[in-house]
């Protein structure tokens, strides 16, 4: 008994001297084994779980990043209260290039529970993954189980033993960093738990399916009906949270084939021809269909997706070979990640980047190919692999990135799965039973592995603890990156570092004269130095090649009219506005300016009621569009209905306690009631 592998829980056979003796001994070795399998099958997803959570514990520490947080989250109205026009905002918007409801929804609850607070962002993240990781393990478990053609009970220790690895290879990665402690992509932790939960509720539904086929009581048939039907539930929300839960149709197929092997009769498994195979696929496979074509209008309506003429076909083919070595890579050595991998110059991405990746990719594939009757499983991982980066490779590019961190989330989860059926292997092994030496050796890599991916998980979840570190790292691991040093020298200069942030906004000039946010952050820069000149042209060179930047227009309108350009001031806020119809600072700005401005020919006051109109149209109780308002309808010669008007701001200011607001609204209510309109000098 001393010399007994403590992991070999087999059955013993029936020359088993223990099988001869007493049935009180017999019982207690049954019962010895059951309670050693329960532990194992309870012990693992705890331990998990626990690993997790300390491999994230930095990300939990994390503030808001200038990296898409502000937009998406920190300043985004349309998440900070539950109202009808904010749901309807989240079902319509393209915001950011990005149709993302559920995610939107998840953002509104946390700030309803929470408020600001970027820690419960971030908590409500690493939870969502920590979901994910568990459902991935129940998913890796049966998919191991089936691979190994159920040799093995499914609560054996073996299988639970190599799905807790197929998923602490998957949750507990560098890879996963950017989608977990990035609180703009909780779209990727969110969609993902229901991808997962949708290829659990397939695997229970085949396995039901095949269990029930042979009787034809309405009650036995419905149990797969109703599985089949919340897996498909399930992909539609996937799809609602991030659209990337599109390539579901197809890996389910792929799962059909291997391991399930359903167009193969077995025991345990009914024959299922390819056709309905694919029949079975069609409800997942227009839903995909629908949210890739709406994610693709909202990349377009959003500004964010590449035309051909600025990245063509052969460069996007380029890109594509590229990212299918990328990740594969990165998930075997996950070192030097950064937040931001720049699509290089055309002729860097058409040279050895191409031909050097595209031979690598292929001669992988033909390995597989190859091995594939001695290793099946490498093969459907590679196939589920592709599968999930294609819609990510460059085909429909959206944004500057050639590759990024996030994008590993679902396509990765195959070379999960089999890492986990290796460990399977292994530890069933004869000479793992048999050899303590190699046994322990084994052990100790595999512990050392994970031990590795733990600690190299934790050191990249600090890099995303503020913009500043993060951006450290970007520039560090991509020196010839001028969006990287664009967002270095952001965050510089808001922890008041102005001089190495000038230095910083040059260097990413110097590599790209064109870096739109460069120029135009440079210039905010030099505006508070008290360079105007230098400002105003900065900002002219940045709206020239981007002029649809509403806050370089307002700056530069504000810079205009300090210096007594007010025709060139009104010009561009009139662009602006045309432009960016929703935002209200500008046309505010713009109405008092038609409003109560000296020179007879800058005055416009019929303009400056309707700007000012339509602001209070979408915001009635705003004390200070209801003051432009007034003083618009004053400089109209409108004095009774500027005097209704200002008195009710006066209202709504005194509730608030606006004294300062209140002060200014007494001045102007007092030259209304003598008839008088407002001149203000620039």
């Amino acid at each position: 008994m001393t010399n007994a592998d403590p992991f070999d829980l087999a059955v013993p056979s029936s020359t088993d001297p223990l099988l001869s003796q007493s049935g009180s001994i017999r019982t207690f070795r049954l019962e010895n084994r059951f309670d050693r399998s329960s532990w194992w099958r309870y012990a693992t997803p705890a331990v998990l779980v626990l690993i997790i959570i300390m491999a994230y514990l930095p990300a939990l520490m994390a503030g808001y990043v200038e990296w898409d947080d502000d937009k998406l989250v920190s300043y985004n109205n349309h998440i900070a209260s539950i109202s009808w026009e904010n749901v309807k905002w989240m079902w319509t918007t393209s915001f950011s290039g990005h149709f993302q409801p559920l995610t939107w929804w998840s953002y509104t609850v946390d700030y309803a529970l929470w408020g600001p607070d970027a820690f419960l962002y971030h908590l409500t993240n690493v939870q969502w993954h920590c979901l994910t990781a568990l459902a991935f393990y129940f998913v890796a478990r049966r998919l191991i189980w089936e691979a190994n053609e159920r040799s093995l009970d499914l609560r054996n220790h073996r299988i639970i033993i190599a799905a807790g690895a197929a998923a602490l290879w998957f949750a507990v990665h560098p890879l996963r960093v950017e989608s977990v402690a990035w609180i703009a992509e909780r779209r990727d932790v969110l969609s993902g738990f229901f991808y997962v939960a949708s290829v659990w509720c397939y695997l229970r539904y085949v396995a039901l399916h095949d269990e029930t086929h042979h009787f034809s009581t309405n009650q036995s048939k419905s149990l797969p009906r109703i599985m089949f039907l919340l897996s498909l539930v399930c992909c539609v929300v996937s799809l609602l949270a991030k659209a990337s839960g599109m390539t579901l149709p197809l890996v389910l197929l792929v799962i059909d084939r291997y391991p399930l092997r359903r167009h193969i009769a077995r025991a345990h498994h009914q024959h299922i021809q390819i056709r309905q195979m694919i029949i079975e696929k069609i409800p997942f496979l227009l839903f995909s269909i629908l949210a890739g074509v709406r994610a693709i209008i909202a990349q377009e309506e959003g500004g964010a997706l590449y035309t051909l003429g600025h990245h063509d076909a052969l460069a996007r083919l380029a890109q594509s070979c590229y990212g299918l070595l990328f990740y594969l890579h990165k998930t075997l050595l996950p070192f030097g990640l950064g937040p931001l991998y720049p699509i290089p110059a055309r002729e860097i991405l058409l040279g050895s980047m191409f031909w050097v990746s595209g031979l690598l990719v292929i001669s992988i594939f033909i390995a597989a190919m190859v091995l594939r009757k001695k290793i099946p499983g490498a093969l459907a991982a590679l196939t589920v692999y592709v599968i999930g980066v294609a819609p990510v490779l460059g085909i429909a590019q959206s944004g500057p990135q050639l590759v990024a961190d996030r994008y590993s989330y679902f396509s990765c989860m195959g070379f999960a799965v089999l890492a986990g059926a290796g460990v399977l292997r292994i530890i069933s092994s004869l000479w793992w039973r048999n050899k303590r030496q190699a046994r322990y050796l084994a052990t100790l890599i595999l512990v050392s592995i994970f031990t590795i991916l733990t600690q190299a998980t934790i050191v990249q979840s600090y890099y995303w603890n503020t913009d500043l570190s993060l951006w450290h790292r970007g520039i560090t691991i991509r020196p010839n990156c001028a969006i990287a040093h664009t967002n270095y020298a952001d965050a510089l200069t808001g922890r008041l570092m102005p001089e190495l942030a000038a230095t910083h906004y040059q260097r990413a000039l110097a590599i790209d004269p064109e870096e739109v946010v460069a120029l135009h952050h440079y210039g905010d820069l030099q505006r508070s130095a008290g360079h105007t000149d230098v400002a105003i042209q900065l900002y002219f060179a940045s709206l020239r090649i981007d002029p649809n930047r509403a806050r370089a227009s307002f700056s530069l309108a504000q810079l205009l009219l300090g210096e007594n350009r007010t025709k060139d001031a009104v010009v561009i806020l009139y662009d602006t506005v045309r432009r960016h119809p929703e935002i209200t600072t500008v046309k505010i700005y713009l109405a008092n300016i038609l409003s109560m401005h000296p020179d007879d020919e800058i005055r416009n006051g019929d303009e400056a009621t309707k700007l000012a109109s339509s602001v209070c149209q979408s915001t009635p109780n705003n004390p200070v569009a209801l003051m432009t308002l007034s003083t618009a309808l004053a400089e109209t010669q409108q004095f009774d209905q500027a005097i209704s008007v200002i008195e009710r701001a006066m209202l709504i200011a005194k509730q608030h306690d606006e004294d300062r607001l209140l002060v200014e609204l007494s001045r102007r209510l007092q030259l209304f009631r003598r008839g008088k309109p407002i001149r203000v000098s620039p």
